[in-house]
């Protein structure tokens, strides 16, 4: 699986531009691994798709599960416009916390109990930790690859 970041801006002739490093905006994989994200043992597995929050480290991690190799394009240049989310924050927090029952399980519960008692502070370990973890662990799992 070779993916990338993208980089954000205000317009497409406008000169700045930034590296959106939360997340992933580009993939190439296998056609082999689509077979493996409908057969996945996630529950919510159709939460999980292009645009929805969280696909993006799940598609990777589900690729590191059953065995791909990954490969991060480092000098990839993807662009997007800024623009108003388009999601709601209750699914962020609902597929967040189902994306990290998949992948640490025993933080699960910490989590459940956060979206009961203190939805800030859950807010604040999914923006955060959990994404931060994330994005440490699939760059460590991963190659790092420049276009020429």
């Amino acid at each position: 699986v070779i993916f990338a970041s993208r980089y954000d801006t205000y317009a497409f002739d406008y000169p700045e531009k930034y590296l959106y490093w939360k997340g992933f905006d580009f993939f190439i994989f296998d056609r082999k691994l689509a077979d493996f994200f409908l057969k996945s043992d996630i529950l919510s597995v159709f939460e999980y798709c292009l645009g929805a929050p969280w696909w993006d480290y799940w598609l990777p991690c589900i690729a590191l599960k059953k065995g791909f190799k990954l490969k991060y394009m480092k000098n990839f240049d993807i662009f997007h416009i800024l623009h108003k989310i388009n999601y709601d924050l209750e699914d962020y927090r609902k597929i967040g916390i189902n994306f990290s029952n998949e992948f640490i399980p025993g933080y699960h519960n910490v989590l459940e109990k956060l979206s009961l008692l203190d939805k800030k502070q859950l807010d604040y370990e999914l923006g955060n930790v959990i994404t931060k973890t994330f994005l440490r662990f699939l760059m460590e799992n991963s190659e790092s690859i420049l276009l020429e």
